[in-house]
Order: C-alpha cells, then structure tokens, then sequence
C-alpha cells in the first residue's frame, strides 16, 4: 500500500520488486567508517549528508536520515516488545550494545535514536563484550583466571574481530580490526554466481542480465547460505535451481 512502511523480512522479500524504496544498511550510513558501505547498496541511493534518497514511481523524491530510518527499525522492535509484555508498557529499560569502532559522536547518534524509538538507554556496551555476556564468558562463580576470546562479528556489508581479556567478569578490549568492506554479502555474491553460472550452463540463460532475475538470484543464494551456516553435520545440500527466464 501507498506510504505504508514495512520492515524486517517483508521489506527484505519486496526489495526484489522495490529496490528504489527500501532503505539499508542505516547503521553503515551512521559510521564514518562504513559509510561507503551504504552508499554502494544495490537498494535505495543514498547520499553521504542528508541520507536516504526515495524515489517514488510517480518521480517524487523523498529524503529520509539514517536516523530516521533507525528510528522506524527500532520502533517496530518497541512494538515487538509491547506485544510481549502488555500494550500498558511503553517504556523499557534497555541496555544498547554499539559497535567497538564507533566514535563518541556515532555513539550518540545511536543512542538518541533508541531512545527516540521509546526504550531508555540505561547503559551502553561494546557488541563484544555484549557477545561474550550472551554466552555466558566469564559470569560462571566458579571460573577463575583469566581469558583471553576472541569475538568475530560477520555483518551483511562489514565485519570486525575483537580480541578481549576476562578476568572475574570484567571484560578488556585489547584489540579490534573492522573491515568495511567485507561481510556475509560477498559470500552471497560468491553463491549467486556459482548458481548464474550453473543456470547459464543449464538453459544457455545468464540470469545476471537482468536485474530482477539477479535479485531474485541473491535472495535464492543467501537463503542458501543460512541454511548451510545451520546445519549440524556436514552434509551436502542439494538445490532445484528453477530455470531461469
């Protein structure tokens, strides 16, 4: 519908047919460090100074902010969590894990938009650290000495490796490399043209020539590629590729 606003997986999935009008990477956008990341999506342009720029089928052209693009990613999160606990609740103590690379003022700006989003923000950790808490490192009553993990984080468009020191719950950085310009799309890419290449063998048809057929394609191969991250054993998994056309 006209205006409606969409997110999670139905935005993913109506990317194939509205790629002019989805919004990603939001939090790349926000990061000096990953800027470029968003400006190179396949998606909806966007313009390093004032954001998101969408372009309308009639020709209008809308100009959206990361942050107000977080906002609307974080406010269906706020729904999610009223949804859970009763619609009375509308506001939710929360603690906000913000990437190891981020400046102060990137900090803040993601900080801002939670809390503009509804949640109050009562403390700020490092996603590492948030990872290593996740999995219980370091929390055990009984676990002394120290330890040394390290964290790897594959993001869609980045990734970063962090390595930490646990000693009796408190957790050090001792260091962090981030890459923006590699993450799980480029394996995506990587499985996308294996099958193009299969499909062009098959039926004598690249389905990279059109762009919808590529789209279609990427979903297809990062569905793929969830599957495979998931399974317990090592077993081959064994695609129908439709034909393509």
């Amino acid at each position: 519908m006209e205006n409606e606003e969409v997110v999670g997986t139905a935005a993913k999935q109506g990317s194939v047919r509205h790629a002019a009008v989805t919004a990603a990477r939001a939090r790349c956008l926000l990061s000096a460090d990953d800027r470029q990341a968003a400006l190179q999506s396949r998606l909806c342009p966007a313009d390093a100074e004032r954001g998101f720029l969408v372009r309308r089928e009639e020709g209008a052209e809308q100009v959206h902010s990361a942050t107000d693009v977080l906002v609307t990613l974080l406010k269906h999160l706020h729904d999610v969590a009223q949804r859970q606990v009763g619609l009375d609740q509308t506001q939710f103590d929360s603690v906000l894990a913000v990437p190891a690379y981020f400046s102060a003022d990137e900090r803040r700006a993601l900080r801002e938009a939670t809390e503009a989003a509804g949640f109050h923000v009562r403390q700020l950790v490092l996603e590492p650290v948030a990872a290593l808490l996740a999995h219980g490192v370091g929390q055990a009553p009984d676990e002394a000495g120290v330890s040394v993990c390290l964290v790897v984080r594959a993001g869609g468009a980045t990734s970063d490796a962090s390595v930490l020191r646990s000693s009796s719950g408190m957790y050090s950085l001792l260091e962090t490399v981030h890459r923006a310009d590699l993450g799980g799309d480029a394996l995506t890419d990587l499985v996308a043209d294996f099958l193009a290449a299969e499909c062009t063998a098959k039926w004598k048809t690249d389905p990279r020539e059109s762009r919808k057929a590529l789209a279609k394609l990427r979903s297809a191969a990062e569905v793929a590629k969830h599957v495979l991250s998931s399974m317990a054993t090592g077993a081959a998994l064994v695609a129908d590729v439709p034909a393509c056309g």
